[in-house]
């Protein structure tokens, strides 16, 4: 796995360059923060117990309404297999809206990735990761709950947070 170190750096420009593209307008800008918790992975071993975990994040979303590109840094506390930090690029794609009133509107999602998971540890693992999610949109201010699994973490996690948006 050594040798796709090198190549998952670009991957991040790989996404950008397509939907920077797509829009001609200026993208919106989310930066997000949230945590939770991941599910216990069973092992050869033992089953684990299961770990907090914090996530920040970058997107970028054209404003034509197709596939955002977010950027995650992931600290993992607790029991794993790998090292405490995760970074990746994912897609999310948008599944539709709905208005909830004057709360503002629900637009859940889809979102795939790849990245490098375990930083920090024995030995850093690329891996991909796919889930679902949902956000309650305000402007500027967005509250998100996703659930992913992550191949090297053997695991589901689920996650709650906010998004600031510009």
């Amino acid at each position: 796995m050594a040798s796709l170190r090198p190549l998952s750096c670009l991957l991040p420009l790989a996404l950008t360059a397509p939907l920077l593209a797509a829009g001609a307008q200026r993208p919106t800008v989310r930066v997000g923060l949230g945590g939770g918790v991941a599910g216990a992975p069973v092992t050869g071993r033992a089953h684990r117990g299961s770990s907090p975990h914090a996530l920040a994040t970058l997107g970028l979303a054209p404003r034509r309404g197709i596939a955002e590109l977010r950027l995650d840094a992931l600290w993992l506390m607790g029991n794993s297999d790998v090292g405490p930090v995760s970074m990746g690029a994912n897609a999310l794609a948008p599944l539709g809206s709905v208005g909830v009133g004057s709360v503002g509107r629900l637009r859940p999602y889809v979102v795939a990735g790849a990245g490098v998971y375990g930083v920090g540890g024995v030995g850093p693992r690329v891996g991909a990761a796919g889930g679902a999610g949902t956000r309650l949109e305000r402007p500027r201010l967005a509250l998100f709950a996703e659930a992913r699994h992550h191949t090297a973490h053997r695991s589901t996690f689920g996650t709650l947070g906010l998004t600031f948006s510009r």
